[in-house]
């Protein structure tokens, strides 16, 4: 399985600050927003990742990341000169993605749970087609929601709908087979003028492709708003003092994967 971090945008919800830094290069307590999602990757085992940014920010990304040696990965990088939705991750690395099943994760998405690098790893490997995570969320309007029957079987997905019966949102983070990259192909750009990812999870689940795992501990931090961001940064640092945690150390879970 490869992996695509989409580090792109202009971030217009966090201005004034991101009209002189990209947000996902804004600090998080004591690291970069970017070492959270690229974390994840490496929770799911991942070491050969594309990163996909703006051509402003390219040398910035380079300066932090690097080519991910330090790290125990593999990192490239693509320009991406106009963003235009989430699903149009999937076609600019369509190259990069080549025969593997891919792992996409939002430059913002910043996830805890207790138990968070075991999940990660076991749905990774768990993966058939298309595999996506849901958690709480008291505001589902400003995400992906998915609806549940009374058996917890996937009814519907929504792209931020103004009324929503389900507080069940879909995270920044999507493990998807092969299909993905032709399923991007199908699909239309909506209303936003955006090509939505949640148009292409819909078509797995129209094809019975589709499993969500429900997860009651997770903790999610939408970072690319000003409450959630301090709230993340609030978090970690609590973690951090009181427990020690190692959340985001990217060197940590080089050596923990046995590539350090």
């Amino acid at each position: 399985m490869k992996g695509i971090l989409l580090a792109g945008g202009k971030a217009t919800r966090l201005h004034p600050i991101t009209k002189i830094i990209t947000k996902h290069l804004l600090p998080v307590y004591d690291k970069p927003m970017i070492y959270y999602s690229l974390s994840l990757l490496m929770y799911a085992g991942i070491s050969e990742i594309l990163v996909i940014t703006d051509q402003e920010y390219l040398n910035d990304y380079k300066r932090i990341l690097g080519n991910g040696n330090s790290f125990g990965i593999t990192l490239t990088y693509m320009i991406q000169s106009s963003p235009n939705g989430i699903a149009q991750a999937l076609l600019l690395g369509e190259e990069f993605i080549g025969n593997s099943d891919v792992c996409l994760v939002l430059g913002d998405t910043i996830l805890y749970s207790p138990t968070l690098a075991l999940d990660i790893a076991t749905y990774a490997k768990e993966l058939t087609n298309c595999l996506l995570i849901s958690c709480y969320h008291p505001h589902p309007k400003y995400f992906g929601v998915a609806t549940f029957d009374k058996n917890n079987n996937i009814v519907s997905i929504e792209e931020k709908p103004i009324n929503s019966s389900s507080n069940h949102i879909i995270p920044g983070i999507y493990f998807y087979d092969n299909q993905c990259v032709s399923f991007s192909k199908k699909i239309q750009p909506s209303k936003r003028g955006e090509l939505e990812i949640t148009d292409v999870n819909k078509m797995y689940l129209n094809n019975n492709q589709l499993v969500i795992k429900q997860c009651s501990q997770l903790i999610y931090f939408d970072a690319g708003r000003y409450d959630s961001l301090l709230d993340a940064s609030n978090f970690i640092r609590e973690k951090r003092l009181k427990e020690n945690s190692t959340i985001g150390d990217l060197v940590v879970i080089g050596k923990n994967q046995g590539w350090i």
